[in-house]
């Protein structure tokens, strides 16, 4: 089924402008529509509420610092299996993890 999902690019990747377009090509590359785009800037209460359900975990704090830190570009994804294709293309959350598949996945990620 077609599904949409939110896509944000963080404030440190949005200021590095090509960064940020190689990104939104690999996401076009990988099939993926378009659907609304725009930059925007969270305030620390709104990154905080976004990411509420990760507030009793360590990263929470820093999480919500860069969030805040800068503009963030936003987009919604559309595609067939969006979401699971979405979190196929980001790859692991977890940075061991994602070590262990590519070492150079710090290259492009979001």
């Amino acid at each position: 089924a077609v599904q949409q999902t939110l896509a944000l690019i963080k404030p440190d990747v949005t200021v590095t402008a090509c960064k940020q377009e190689a990104m939104i090509s690999m996401i076009i590359d990988a099939g993926f529509k378009i659907v609304k785009e725009r930059e925007i800037h969270l305030s620390v209460d709104q990154a905080r509420l976004f990411y509420r359900e990760h507030e009793s975990k360590p990263f929470y704090n820093d999480l919500v610092n860069l969030m805040s830190s800068g503009p963030v570009y936003a987009m919604v994804l559309e595609k067939e299996n969006a979401v699971q294709a979405w979190r196929e293309l980001m790859g692991p959350t977890d940075s061991k993890k994602a070590s262990e598949i590519d070492p150079n996945w710090q290259v492009l990620r979001f």
